[in-house]
């Protein structure tokens, strides 16, 4: 099933269809999964999602098959409203996306390659940006921005000095809600002191042997942490006063 993207793969719009409908179709389909299907479906869905990654890096990255991508991801399984997905599936997702753009780039990329990643990560703050749940909040910043710095591969191509800016800029917005702006502000304060140590080793290719957050960034992500524990019990109280 997969597979099936390739028989279209120059058809920007349609390959953009098929990936939007295969997510829209299982983000409905998620909560009916017995545990019996779970697993079997749980791998179709990591292996739907390295597909589009595949299919970004035929696109070499490009800004706007990122933007249109993720327009269509944005609702559904990158939606703030939970109505849009199921959170189990949200979190799952979250926590494998790292690790299927490590495997992408290590299998059709050159790994010495410096076509930037930065609109990728610059598309997973918008969504973050526009979430009207504290969950996708959590497992956005959890599960993908604290955990950046463990995957060289894509640290060394992204310019965190954007991304601190994007973020701060969105922050900046008045219609930015009060709960979004304080992750923003996470992200922004985590990637102006992540630090990115860069070796050249006998002549090749600049290679990142490490990627280092300063005192006061891991402060920082001690501070998001504690965000999180935060939105979780406002949302436990939300739940309770409505009960």
């Amino acid at each position: 099933m997969v597979k099936l993207s390739d028989c279209f793969a120059s058809q920007t719009s349609s390959t953009l269809n098929f990936f939007d409908t295969f997510f829209q179709m299982f983000t409905r389909e998620y909560p009916r999964l017995d545990k019996f299907r779970i697993d079997k479906f749980l791998t179709l869905t990591r292996r739907m999602l390295h597909r589009t990654l595949v299919w970004l890096h035929s696109k070499d990255w490009s800004e706007k098959s990122v933007k249109d991508l993720f327009a269509r991801l944005q609702l559904h399984i990158f939606s703030g409203d939970n109505l849009a997905c199921p959170e189990g599936l949200q979190g799952y997702i979250s926590e494998i996306f790292l690790q299927e753009f490590t495997k992408v780039l290590t299998e059709t990329d050159n790994l010495k390659s410096t076509v930037d990643l930065t609109p990728v990560f610059m598309a997973v703050i918008d969504a973050l940006n526009k979430s009207n749940t504290p969950f996708l909040r959590q497992v956005l910043t959890k599960n993908i921005f604290q955990c950046i710095r463990n995957h060289s591969d894509i640290i060394r191509r992204v310019n965190t000095a954007v991304l601190a800016a994007y973020a701060l800029e969105l922050g900046k917005e008045p219609k930015c809600l009060v709960k979004n702006r304080r992750a923003l502000y996470n992200i922004f304060n985590y990637f102006s002191t992540l630090k990115v140590r860069i070796e050249t080793i006998e002549g090749e290719q600049p290679d990142v042997i490490a990627a280092e957050v300063s005192d006061a960034g891991e402060a920082i992500a001690d501070d998001a942490g504690e965000a999180i524990a935060d939105d979780a019990g406002e949302a436990i109280a939300d739940d309770a006063d409505s009960e």
